[in-house]
């Protein structure tokens, strides 16, 4: 399992892309600004 912490304020929307294209992503957010991701 891979836990990255992408910066949304920078990579927004391919952030987002990935999330919406790729459901095998688990994400949840946590401080404002940045989503953590947790990958299979």
């Amino acid at each position: 399992m891979i836990v990255e912490c992408w910066n949304t304020l920078e990579i927004q929307e391919k952030v987002y892309s990935d999330y919406n294209f790729k459901k095998t992503n688990i994400s949840f957010y946590g401080m404002i600004g940045f989503e953590w991701r947790i990958m299979p």
